[in-house]
């Protein structure tokens, strides 16, 4: 918004300056109240933008893919998505399974939801129904089409 407002008020001065020494034929009064107007219009347009975006559901989305320490009883597993060859974060209890934990905080996209879906580990073991504590590494998840 600096900027609009550092190019608005430079062209304010420029065409100003030519309205006075009258190479155009305008008032200068006129350049800067037009000047000023194009400020507030473009302040009104772009700072709702701005916030708009601040609040939107993209930013949580980022900010939540940040990295952060997880409580110490927490297990943390990371899941690679075949499909889009992304890797997500998957937090739990001991007890707690990779489905329940995938399902708790679904990284994917909701269509694919319903879809039947597995994780297996590095040596090819199905641990959907697994313990988050009962392998290590990373895991694999697929999704079958329906």
């Amino acid at each position: 918004m600096l900027l609009i407002g550092a190019i608005i008020f430079i062209l304010t001065i420029y065409y100003t300056e030519q309205a006075r020494h009258e190479v155009i034929d305008v008032d200068p009064g006129f350049v800067v109240l037009t000047g000023f107007f194009l400020f507030v219009v473009f302040t009104a347009i772009i700072a709702p933008t701005l916030i708009c975006f601040d609040t939107s559901w993209v930013t949580p989305r980022h900010r939540d893919m940040q990295p952060s320490k997880p409580p110490d009883d927490l297990y943390t597993r990371v899941i690679l998505h075949e499909d889009s060859k992304s890797e997500v974060l998957i937090y739990g209890k001991e007890n707690v399974t990779v489905r329940e934990a995938l399902l708790g905080d679904w990284p994917f996209a909701q269509s694919i939801k319903k879809n039947t879906w597995y994780v297996v580990d590095a040596s090819g073991n199905d641990v959907t129904d697994s313990a988050l504590s009962r392998f290590k590494g990373t895991a694999r998840s697929f999704f079958e089409e329906t």
